[in-house]
């Protein structure tokens, strides 16, 4: 839901553009004044022009009559109608902030679409609405073509968007009769879905609709989710989590969705309901404050939820009383779902899924086998240090793929890394091996340091490292965190290139 003040901007630009009021007038109208009225004397013609642009940029089927008018009341109408409006529209099955999609609408599309050419194998999906991107999903699954979903940004001409199709509306919906059915169908069929990158270049794993739903179904028979009248998602469905949490798992339950994303997010679009909360702990930050009691689960995942986080949680927990049923679950792309862990309860240990095996093969490597996994995998080898306390439970020591291969020798990052914690005490850091064989090095050690005010010179650091390999070490102001709080390789390497 947009703010007050983000609605008044948008007011402003308005009156601006369409009734062609200039600016240094706009510059002295207070928020409570008359607009029929000193300095803008806008007349009854003019109010019918405003209200038809705030239905159009608000996306409002009525914002009602307008008697008595100023920014502020005009503002409150807004909310109030985008209120109502997302209300009556959440009764659908799935709901963001610019459009609701029932099941039904869904299966119309898909059938009318058949009609249609689509060219191509697979397709990376453009769009970043939640209701487009399950639009455009479900539109090449049904011509046999597989979907691939990046989070950021594609530049490719052949990215696809089912708004791009010329489609036929139909009005009558053929079997199956829903979206579950649908899927069933092209169970063998696969999705993409893009890493974050977090531990160096991002990668595109294929996943099967058949280990989505087995996900799903392990999901809903763990957590149960039984009193949850709707989902509240502030997560990418883009993102590996998001799709599975927020978009498998309310359809295996018959639950709605609504998508809160962006920087403001409403944790209760529908009031006096039971919700559970999908976000990532970056998220969790813009909406601890608003959760209530009428939050029975919180799920988070993407990335650790711990320290302040927690801390806040279970403050809140405590200060309001609260019941919520808050776990941290940890997965991957790759992996899926791996195991949970409670949170606000001092619990440190991870409760393994239970179709999960891990174990350690003749190499001692760490080995998960699971229905979760991508496509022609049968078992993966984890670049995770789990530590188990018993058969079902352990606790998560970080990363185990921390060896790299310099000039023909073995080193560790950790050991990379402690040099830089000595001299950069109190500062976060981050070390990535990037191998290049075209490197006569195999490859480019970096090192990324943050908030540092004044920057070493170059030989002093490589006093630092003595018998170790000297990284390329850039300082910057602050580190990017996308959606999911990661810190991706690539997004620090593009913040040094600005």
């Amino acid at each position: 839901m947009q703010t007050n003040s983000a609605i008044r901007s948008t007011l402003i630009q308005l009156i601006e553009a369409e009734l062609e009021v200039d600016i240094e007038q706009l510059n002295l109208l207070d928020d409570d004044a008359n607009l029929l009225e000193a300095p803008l004397f806008l007349d009854s013609v003019d109010l019918m022009q405003l209200s038809a642009a705030c239905k159009k940029a608000f996306k409002l089927s009525d914002l009602g009559e307008l008697s008595t008018v100023t920014l502020n009341t005009l503002a409150e109408q807004i909310i109030t109608k985008l209120t109502q409006q997302k209300h009556a529209s959440l009764l659908d099955t799935w709901t963001d902030q610019h459009s609701a999609l029932g099941e039904q609408a869904l299966l119309t599309l898909i059938q009318a679409s058949k009609d249609t050419e689509i060219t191509g194998t697979v397709r990376v999906i453009k769009d970043s609405a939640p209701c487009d991107i399950i639009k455009s999903v479900m539109i090449l699954l049904a011509h046999n073509i597989t979907p691939v979903l990046c989070a950021t940004a594609t530049t490719s001409q052949d990215a696809f968007s089912w708004k791009d199709l010329v489609i036929t509306p139909q009005h009558e919906v053929v079997q199956p009769g829903s979206i579950t059915q649908f899927l069933q169908q092209y169970s063998d069929k696969t999705i993409g879905f893009e890493t974050s990158g977090s531990t160096g270049k991002p990668q595109i794993w294929q996943k099967s609709i058949a280990s989505l739903h087995a996900e799903a179904v392990t999901f809903a028979d763990t957590f149960g989710f039984g009193d949850v009248d709707y989902f509240c998602a502030c997560v990418d469905i883009r993102h590996m989590f998001g799709f599975i949490w927020a978009f498998m798992l309310p359809l295996q339950l018959g639950k709605p969705v609504c998508y809160e994303l962006g920087s403001t997010p409403d944790l209760q679009p529908i009031k006096n309901k039971h919700i559970a909360v999908i976000l990532t702990p970056t998220m969790f930050d813009f909406v601890a404050d608003q959760i209530s009691y009428q939050h029975h689960y919180l799920i988070s995942s993407g990335a650790p939820f711990k320290g302040e986080k927690e801390q806040k949680l279970t403050q809140l927990t405590e200060q309001k009383a609260l019941s919520i049923r808050a776990f941290e679950v940890l997965g991957s792309t790759e992996t899926g779902g791996i195991g949970y862990r409670p949170l606000a309860c001092n619990e440190t240990l991870f409760t393994k899924f239970s179709v999960v095996d891990i174990y350690q093969n003749a190499e001692q490597k760490t080995m998960l086998r699971s229905p979760f996994l991508v496509v022609d995998c049968e078992a993966f080898e984890l670049k995770d240090k789990l530590v188990f306390s018993s058969h079902q439970q352990f606790s998560h020591a970080g990363r185990a793929d921390q060896i790299f291969k310099y000039a023909g020798k073995r080193f560790s990052l950790q050991s990379i890394e402690k040099v830089l914690t000595e001299h950069f005490a109190g500062l976060r850091h981050k070390v990535f091996f990037i191998e290049d064989s075209n490197n006569n090095k195999g490859g480019e050690l970096v090192a990324f340091v943050e908030g540092l005010s004044h920057t070493p010179a170059l030989q002093d650091i490589r006093s630092w490292f003595k018998d170790l390999p000297t990284p390329q070490v850039h300082f910057l102001a602050q580190f990017p965190e996308n959606e999911l709080g990661k810190i991706t390789l690539s997004a620090l390497q593009e913040s040094v290139h600005e």
